[in-house]
């Protein structure tokens, strides 16, 4: 910070915001040399050097102790709390890194952070299991493995320990400099000789291998726990390596270990940001690498939080991009994600930033466009040129005042002749919630070869089915409707928040329900395959629970709840179960705790009661939503809370590895 003392204690506590009593444990591995009678399995030069050097940026930069360590004269270091263990060669067998883990997982209290750093050779392996579609599991490739007798740690097996770590309250973060492919692993020379090692794919283990592997038991935790992984290279990718003043190191490390000295506070996406940067810039000499661009650094989890830090509360924050003029700026995110027209956003220049919210940011603005998926803010003010230049790939918007879409749905009508376009000015006139406009339209109905097609303004993406022009007057009234039925519930939500929801594969054994993997922080799920809902009461008091479907084509589904009649105590929580995923998309869940029962059948497309006579404000708001007559100006509803979280159906044929001793119900 020019001007001011920068004292790294104090930044680093209030960073982490964890309890004074929550430990920050860790974990390395990195192998160079291989005890295996394999010629394929090559030594490396660059695993334990990644080691050490991220170890050594953790114990200066961000004040974690590390257990000395000499790898010229010891393979092994531990603290003698044993929060910090380090293997390295010989000490990062099969049986010991699985110890080591396990030990970890074990012991961690209610709120510690594990931080699990591998560097070494990574590879595929057939599955065996059934539980992957396309037949391959990823491995990482202990020192003693191959040799007939110890088998690569595949990941289903190492997902097992993972995933107990997180039932029982420990925020679990994993970090692989390795390639998850059958072809290569890590680039020993120069990028510029253009040679790369390889690793076979492994062969399967038999039965009972993996039987050393017991994660502990789930446990009663009050932390929110997260799970977070970095990935240097994508399936099918090399990660590299790079002489770095006659010291070698994996590429991905580098860019790391950049990362971590220069960033102030961060938030996982903004290392993971700012890695991906350093990699497409890279030089080798006086030139771009462009092969440094092909290895496909991915990141998942709960990027939002802060590094090696609690999941904080929900906030809304969105990554903003320059649009059409200096006032504008593209927000990677719409209605869907629970932007609204009217809300407030301040910019900032990284995640971090944008978390702590500690200082007036960049500048701020207000939303006055959305669609399903983009939005628009415009600006008080130009941002200056240097906050522009030096953040434009990381600028992050966040809501700091949210308006419960109360402005009308914006229509542009496109194209047509006149007859037609005089039919849908007369169907205007029955949804006095909905305004037609020249410009920043939120939709677009536009004349097409197959008829009149509604789609989003910002990706154009179709919205149902064309409809002719002989069918305008009696197919339009409905769509309106629904588009107003729709964005009332969209516009409920006052903040990202998904404490209240968690999405779980359904299984058959109904005591085992392992959470669904976050992609980009959405939970994501294979079509075809079943999950259920556990909805918790965020509230601080009593609340009745429903659960609604938003689906991108305007869609409303109500869900059933186990004793969903029944008032659910705060904290305590009811689930929802046998759901199947269908359709590739994103489909929206809306959460309502509220403090009277409403009847959610009134958000049903067909016939529904008549409850202009209720005395609960917010059923007649939801009775006149579903008419298309919503004002969405909910300030005088009764008391609720409102949470809204996306799920992501991917093909099924999606690389997404079941976890291992759940077997899914059938529909």
């Amino acid at each position: 910070m020019p001007g001011a003392s920068y004292n790294i204690g104090l930044a680093l506590a209030l960073a982490l915001a964890t309890p004074a009593d929550a430990a920050i444990r860790t974990l390395f591995v990195g192998i160079n040399d291989y005890a295996t009678p394999d010629p394929a399995v090559k030594d490396l030069q660059g695993a334990v050097n990644d080691v050490m050097m991220i170890r050594k940026i953790l114990g200066e930069r961000w004040q974690i102790a590390m257990p000395p360590l000499d790898p010229k004269n010891a393979c092994e270091a531990r603290s003698a709390d044993g929060v910090s263990v380090t293997l390295i060669n010989a000490c990062a067998t099969r049986a010991q890194l699985l110890q080591a883990l396990t030990e970890q997982i074990a012991t961690a209290a209610d709120g510690d952070t594990l931080l699990f750093y591998y560097a070494g050779h990574g590879a595929e392996v057939e599955d065996t299991s059934g539980t992957q579609r396309n037949r391959l599991s990823s491995t990482i490739v202990p020192s003693d493995a191959r040799n007939g007798a110890v088998f690569d740690i595949v990941d289903i097996d190492l997902g097992r320990l993972i995933d107990a770590g997180v039932a029982r309250g420990v925020n679990i973060v994993t970090i692989f400099d390795s390639c998850n492919s059958g072809t290569g692993t890590r680039d020993l020379n120069d990028l510029r000789a253009g040679q790369t090692r390889s690793v076979p794919a492994a062969a399967p283990a038999p039965a009972g291998t993996n039987s050393d592997i017991q994660p502990p038991a789930p446990r009663a935790h009050t932390t929110n726990a997260y799970r977070v992984h970095f990935a240097a290279a994508a399936d099918g990718e090399v990660a590299r390596e790079l002489a770095v003043d006659g010291v070698q190191h994996g590429v991905f490390s580098l860019a790391l270990q950049e990362a971590l000295a220069g960033l102030d506070r961060p938030a996982y996406a903004d290392i993971l940001a700012r890695i991906r940067s350093t990699l497409v810039t890279r030089r080798a000499g006086q030139s771009p690498d462009t092969r440094l661009a092909e290895q496909t650094v991915s990141g998942e989890g709960a990027l939002q939080a802060p590094f090696l830090g609690l999941r904080p509360q929900q906030q809304r924050i969105v990554a903003a991009r320059p649009g059409a003029s200096p006032t504008k700026l593209a927000l990677a995110a719409g209605t869907l994600s629970g932007v609204t027209i009217g809300s407030s956003y301040r910019l900032f220049g990284s995640t971090g930033a944008a978390l702590r919210n500690s200082d007036m940011g960049l500048g701020n603005g207000i939303v006055t466009a959305a669609s399903f998926d983009r939005a628009e803010l415009t600006l008080a003010s130009a941002l200056e040129a240097s906050a522009s230049g030096s953040h434009g790939d990381t600028l992050q918007a966040l809501e700091i005042s949210h308006v419960a879409n109360g402005a009308p749905v914006r229509l542009r009508i496109d194209g047509g002749n006149a007859r037609d376009r005089a039919v849908i000015s007369q169907s205007l006139g029955t949804a006095p919630s909905i305004a037609m406009v020249s410009d920043a339209p939120d939709y677009v109905l536009a004349s097409e070869a197959g008829g009149w097609q509604l789609r989003g303004a910002f990706d154009s993406t179709a919205i149902g089915s064309p409809v002719d022009s002989a069918a305008l007057a009696t197919s339009l009234p409905e769509t309106w409707r629904k588009l107003v039925q729709y964005f009332t519930l969209a516009s409920l939500p006052g903040g990202s928040g998904s404490d209240g929801l968690a999405f779980s594969y359904d299984c058959i054994d109904q005591s085992y329900n392992p959470r669904l993997p976050l992609a980009a922080g959405e939970p994501q799920i294979r079509s075809g395959d079943m999950m259920s809902v556990k909805i918790t009461n965020v509230a601080d008091t009593p609340r009745y629970a429903s659960l609604i479907i938003l689906s991108p084509n305007l869609g409303i589904a109500p869900l059933g709840l186990e004793n969903a009649s029944d008032l659910v105590p705060p904290g305590e929580t009811i689930r929802k179960r046998t759901l199947r995923a269908t359709a590739v998309n994103r489909n929206q869940f809306l959460l309502l705790l509220t403090d009277q029962p409403i009847d959610t059948s009134v958000l049903r497309q067909d016939g529904a009661r008549d409850f202009s006579g209720s005395t609960n404000s917010l059923q007649r708001l939801l009775a006149a939503a579903r008419n298309g007559n919503g004002t969405r100006d909910i300030a005088t509803v009764n008391s609720f809370v409102a949470q809204m979280t996306t799920v992501k159906v991917v093909p099924a044929n999606a690389k997404i590895a079941l976890p291992a001793g759940c077997q899914i119900k059938s529909p």
